[in-house]
This record gives C-alpha cells, sequence and structure tokens, in this order.
C-alpha cells in the first residue's frame, strides 16, 4: 500500500498483485513497464515468479524489468535475486527516495522497442541522469556529493583491473561482483550508460 500510494503520487499506474501466481498471470495478460517483486508471497514467491517470468516464450514479457523488494536485507540476498532474473533490488523499510530512483533508473535502462538500442548510441543525454545528481546534491550538499564522486572515480582503475584478472582467470563468481559493484555505484550518481553494460554483463 505504501510503495502504491507513493507511485501513484508520481503519477504511476500501480496494478497490485497478491501473489508471485498473479504478478506472473498479469504479466502475461497485459504490457506493463516493470514489477516490483515482492520476494516473501504465498504460493509462489518473488523468486520463482521472476524465473517462470524470464521463461515466457514472449520477450517483451520474458524482459520486462523487475525490482526486488524484499525486508531480507541479509548478505548474499541481493545476489540470490540477480540470479533469479531480477535487474535490482531494493530493501525494506520502503524509502521513498530510493524507490522513485529505482524507478527512473529502469525507465533510463530498459529499451521500449527494438531500436531503443541504437537510439540510445546517439544520446548523449543518457550517459547520465542528471537528476539522480540534483536529488543527491540536494540531500547530501554539493561538498559531500563531490567527495564521493571522485573516491569512485579515483577506485576505478583497481576495479576495471580486477574485473579484467578475473575475466583472464575465468572466475566468474568474482567477476560478476565486481561488475555488479561497478554498476551499482554508477547507478546510484546517475551514470546509467556503465550501470545498463554492467548489467548486462553480470547477468551473462
Amino acid at each position: 500500500m505504501l510503495a502504491s500510494a507513493i507511485l501513484q503520487k508520481e503519477g504511476h499506474t500501480v496494478e497490485p498483485a497478491g501473489d508471485g501466481v498473479e504478478a506472473l498471470s498479469a504479466v502475461q495478460e497485459r504490457p506493463f513497464d516493470l514489477v516490483l517483486m515482492d520476494i516473501q508471497m504465498p504460493n509462489m514467491d518473488g523468486l520463482e515468479a521472476t524465473r517462470r517470468i524470464r521463461q515466457l516464450p514472449d520477450p517483451d514479457q520474458a524482459n520486462i524489468y523487475i525490482i526486488a523488494m524484499t525486508a531480507n536485507a541479509l548478505m548474499g540476498d541481493r545476489d540470490k535475486c540477480l540470479a533469479a532474473g531480477m535487474n535490482d533490488y531494493l530493501s525494506k523499510p520502503i524509502d521513498q527516495k530510493k524507490l522513485i530512483e529505482a524507478i527512473s533508473k529502469a525507465s533510463a535502462v530498459a529499451p521500449t522497442d527494438a531500436n531503443a538500442a541504437s537510439a540510445e548510441e546517439d544520446a548523449d543525454d543518457e550517459y547520465l541522469d542528471i537528476t539522480v545528481i540534483e536529488q543527491l546534491q540536494e540531500t547530501i550538499g554539493s561538498e559531500a556529493l563531490a567527495g564521493m564522486l571522485s573516491m569512485t572515480l579515483s577506485e576505478m582503475p583497481a576495479t576495471m583491473a580486477l574485473i579484467s584478472a578475473a575475466s583472464a582467470e575465468g572466475d566468474l563468481v568474482k567477476m560478476r561482483k565486481e561488475v555488479h559493484d561497478l554498476g551499482s555505484n554508477f547507478g546510484s550518481y546517475g551514470g546509467m550508460r556503465v550501470c545498463e553494460h554492467a548489467r548486462a554483463i553480470e547477468k551473462a
């Protein structure tokens, strides 16, 4: 109810589903932009519902953007959600700002048609979602934001070296972790192009 209220206030249309079975049916019956998938649900949990959605024969349905919502903010839960095929992860209690940012990120990285990928290559403004930066600046201040961005960028060469080394060694577990962290970090600052490519590598 809280998530629905927040999203409706932001202008989104929300259709609740009582459990994973209803969620799976809804995705098959009509188009949606994305799914907020609770993990703990009766009849079929969110992980199984996500796996079944990813196996649907219709690519538009199978590739729908799915954001996990769970109270189980434990070590490894994010990896379980991503391994099941989810695109992003939010922990409860619901943080209004993070929820809205997750929705914004989804709309920035999810292609809406077959031409979206090629169109994105020519859209320089899609490298960075400036609204995320502006919201962070308003929340934590310019000085703190600049410090965090500087730290993230300074760590980039070392992260890329770890990813390259893991790739050369065939250590996919290590590679996925480093790529996941890279995508999450840049996604937090609105670096949508980096985040998108990182998520694609992580999923592969």
